[in-house]
């Protein structure tokens, strides 16, 4: 996996930039804070699966359901073919539900995604 070596200047201006972000919100209230990006949250889009019945796995995974749809009209079309239908697996902010982010219990912008009653 190739990964990028940024110049001294690059990584001092985004540091800094950083830095300057998190003394900025320091004194914010918790519904004032900026929101974490997805990229933040490590965050994953909603997809759609499409399942061969008695598989467990996806035969193929697309990203919108009208792709799903297509494939699995394809492959039911396939005469003896076991049949397929389409699954739908939502989203999910990784970082935030699987326990990497310390402060998701307490996160109000956390608390809004899942519905929680925390949320303000």
């Amino acid at each position: 996996v190739p990964v990028p070596i940024w110049s001294d200047d690059k990584l001092d201006k985004y540091l800094s930039e950083r830095v300057a972000a998190h003394q900025a919100a320091n004194n914010l209230p918790d519904n004032e804070l900026p929101p974490c990006t997805p990229e933040e949250r490590w965050a994953r889009s909603n997809t759609w699966a499409v399942m061969r019945e008695g598989r467990k796995t996806a035969v193929r995974v697309k990203n919108s359901q009208d792709e799903a749809e297509a494939v699995m009209k394809e492959k039911n079309k396939k005469p003896k073919a076991k049949k397929h239908h389409v699954v739908f697996r939502p989203g999910a902010s990784v970082r935030c539900e699987e326990g990497f982010c310390e402060v998701a219990p307490f996160c109000n912008q956390y608390q809004e995604m899942k519905g929680g009653e925390n949320a303000d």
